[in-house]
């Protein structure tokens, strides 16, 4: 484990700096960030649909939608260092990587420091201020707001959105009680919109003492699957597209996650996808049909070089109607979740959309199970018995799957 990991620490620091060199090679554009009412903060990891043969962000386009039916105008601002080009993306965007890389230069310089300053906070803090000023924003909406864009927003009184985008629970760093009991408020959100009511319990459950307002919003990228609209051509569109794959057997979506070398060893992780399930794939797909799902972190860098390796060399070894990954990652998982009888993951988020479409989950990690170190995640799913943790086992899965379709044929019987 300590050469794995050293090898995987030195990939992840080189993925780094490659990033940054990307990013940087694009020139910054937040100045020319005119008037709206929204400014709305996100990733390039966030683009993980394909529509159009651009790539298209669920969650962030999804708020833009949602803001727009209030007659509000949004712009979008790309964490660093974002490199997609304007050309492959179905949304216009500003970022600034090469100001960032200034600020993380300072902020390096500064912790070599024998006297403590606080040059890196305050120009970062400036740089929020000024953009949001000159924005002459309404509302600032992100995926966990850093703690200077909420001390930016809160000094010109403008209200500061924490919108979810994965598991909220109490172990989670950013979410959990303990983690956020001693923040002051002026580093926080002014609001949380959440998916659920027990991401509200959650993060109201220490939120509420500071100020914060705790919205149960929905996950508005799953709520348009489930409330179709004719006139949501992006909806319309995947809906259409589905894996070229078998029609006729089990559907098994294997949802694939990143930096589970943290969590197993090299023999049971290739750094793309758990041995499981490859041998899973292998033995199985004359069964069932296998969608393998990868993580949006997954679709770029050394991670998206990793995976094709992995699953280029898996899907040669089956049938080519019998498994799918390459489309079923760029699809849109509400798509892809409104055909799949069964879902498979070692611990991800998605057996939350899963659960909208009443779509079973079966989790690898037992650290998830009760008494677990993270057995409050999915808390309610799993009393309802729509996710449930089972031994990381080849049969125990097979047997898990077989139990799940045959009940799934009673209920249709």
């Amino acid at each position: 484990m300590g050469t794995d990991g050293q090898r995987e620490r030195f990939r992840s620091k080189l993925d780094q700096v490659k990033q940054i060199l990307k990013g940087v090679s694009h020139r910054d554009t937040y100045k020319n960030l005119p008037s709206c009412d929204v400014v709305l903060i996100g990733h390039q990891h966030h683009f993980s649909f394909l529509w159009k043969e651009k790539l298209y962000s669920p969650i962030l386009e999804s708020h833009v939608r949602w803001e727009r039916r209030q007659g509000l105008k949004c712009e979008l601002i790309l964490k660093p260092y974002s490199d997609i080009n304007g050309s492959r993306s179905n949304t216009n965007f500003y970022r600034y990587n090469r100001i960032a890389l200034f600020f993380k230069v300072i902020e390096k310089i500064e912790s070599g420091l024998s006297r403590k300053t606080r040059i890196h906070d305050r120009l970062v803090e400036r740089f929020w201020s000024k953009l949001f000023e000159s924005s002459s924003a309404k509302r600032i909406a992100a995926i966990q707001p850093d703690k200077y864009m909420c001390r930016a927003a809160r000094n010109f009184d403008i209200e500061i959105i924490d919108l979810q985008h994965g598991v909220i629970c109490q172990a989670h760093p950013w979410y959990g009680k303990s983690f956020n009991k001693s923040k002051a408020a002026s580093d926080l959100p002014t609001s949380f919109f959440v998916w659920d009511q027990e991401s509200k319990n959650v993060v109201e459950s220490w939120a509420k003492d500071k100020g914060c307002s705790v919205t149960v919003y929905g996950n508005q990228w799953v709520s348009r699957f489930l409330n179709e609209d004719c006139d949501d051509a992006v909806v319309v569109d995947a809906l259409k597209k589905f894996p070229n794959v078998d029609s006729n057997s089990p559907v098994v979506l294997v949802s694939l996650q990143w930096g589970l070398e943290n969590y197993l060893n090299a023999d049971d992780y290739d750094g793309a996808i758990m041995t499981l399930f490859k041998r899973l794939v292998e033995r199985y797909h004359r069964k069932y049909v296998f969608l393998v799902r990868l993580h949006p972190v997954q679709l770029y860098g050394s991670r998206w070089e990793l995976a094709k390796k992995s699953l280029e060399d898996l899907s040669s070894r089956v049938n080519a109607n019998r498994f799918d990954w390459l489309d079923s990652s760029y699809a849109a998982l509400p798509a892809i979740l409104s055909k799949t009888d069964v879902h498979l993951t070692f611990s991800s988020t998605v057996v939350k959309e899963a659960a909208q479409f009443n779509v079973p989950s079966a989790i690898l990690d037992q650290d998830i199970r009760l008494g677990g170190r993270r057995s409050s995640y999915y808390e309610d799913l799993k009393e309802a018995g729509i996710v449930t943790v089972i031994e990381p086992f080849l049969d125990e899965v097979v047997k898990w799957i077989d139990d799940q379709l045959a009940s799934k044929n009673k209920e249709v019987l």
